[in-house]
């Protein structure tokens, strides 16, 4: 990143990559030169100022009109007392619009501080436009967080979120949210999908309620209607389904290919890039009680459950250890 001289300010202040590629897409949105570093700070400066300006609109709501020949009309000191308190107004919330992406591009700039790099791409203009008309009148600090991940995962992989989650996203509440965070516990991966069981009696032992999936539905980020997920297999091969703690195997343990359908609910496109950023905490009884359900009712496959100890690109290692009462015909699968 250069200046108008041509230095290179990352070389002078020691900016890593991925906050260099923020300083940038920041920039490009809102004309000017930015650092996050420090936004906390300049956010907590601006509170008696905010506060003070808040204060002035509010001991002035009464507008004093006058009445003549059937007319009402303001006195040129009372228009000139409207406008004033009308330009207080509007900074104030110009001011607020600030605050509110200032704080989250600070929170963008500690999760690209775990990063390292990021790809060169630039993000694309268009997108960093809908994003900060987007963010400015978010307020709620968990909202802030999780805008701010979708800022640091775009910086980091520009394409990650689509416009239309970005749409999603503004219209959610924080309640929203919460529920997304509490169902995203229940979910699990079928190869490129994210997925939950419908699977009534399962649900209800667990607390899954329908009537949150249809909250989210609302939300664009759950398909209320029952769809299948097929798998196909090969003989003496395997397929597998996860979370972020567990994979359960389903291997055919037969000579000829096999054909299974899996009642779920899925996560739309917006639903699986928020779920990829959101905090979660895996249900491991309910993933588990589920690869049960499947062991029972498919006698012809042979459903295992294993720890998972570490995820790469292509490869998950896992613990030996079944977590599911261990068949007595074990084989071996490719």
């Amino acid at each position: 990143m250069r200046d108008l001289k041509g230095i290179d300010v990352s070389d002078i202040l020691g900016i890593a990559q991925p906050m260099t590629k923020l300083i940038e897409t920041v920039g490009s949105a809102i004309g000017t030169w930015y650092a996050p570093t420090g936004v906390r700070r300049m956010a907590k400066a601006k509170a008696f100022e905010l506060q003070t300006v808040s204060e002035a609109i509010n001991s002035n709501i009464q507008l004093p009109v006058e009445y003549s020949d059937g007319r009402i009309t303001v006195s040129s000191q009372d228009f000139e007392e409207l406008a004033k308190r009308t330009g207080n107004r509007l900074y104030y919330q110009e001011l607020r619009k600030q605050q509110n992406i200032e704080a989250i591009v600070e929170l963008s700039g500690m999760e690209l501080g775990k990063e390292r790099t990021v790809s060169d791409e630039p993000v694309d203009p268009d997108w960093t436009i809908r994003f900060f008309n987007s963010v400015e009148d978010v307020s709620n600090e968990d909202m802030q967080k999780l805008w701010g991940r979708v800022l640091s995962g775009e910086v980091k992989k520009p394409g990650s979120f689509s416009m239309r989650t970005l749409e999603n996203l503004r219209n959610m509440s924080q309640q929203d949210a919460f529920l997304f965070e509490k169902i995203s516990d229940f979910c699990f991966y079928g190869g490129k999908y994210v997925m939950i069981p419908c699977d009534e009696k399962l649900n209800d032992k667990h607390g899954l309620s329908y009537s949150d999936l249809l909250k989210l539905d609302e939300c664009g980020l759950i398909g209320s209607s029952q769809l299948t997920y097929n798998i196909t297999l090969p003989a003496f091969h395997n397929a597998h389904l996860k979370n972020q703690n567990v994979i359960g195997l389903i291997c055919n343990k037969n000579d000829s290919e096999i054909k299974i359908s899996l009642d779920v609910f899925y996560l739309t496109n917006a639903g699986v890039e928020v779920f990829d950023i959101i905090n979660k905490n895996p249900n491991m009884a309910y993933f588990i009680d589920y690869l049960s359900v499947l062991k029972i009712k498919h006698t012809n496959l042979f459903v295992t459950a294993h720890t998972i100890n570490s995820i790469a690109e292509n490869s998950i290692n896992y613990s030996d250890d079944d977590l599911l009462s261990p068949d007595e015909n074990s084989i071996e699968v490719r």
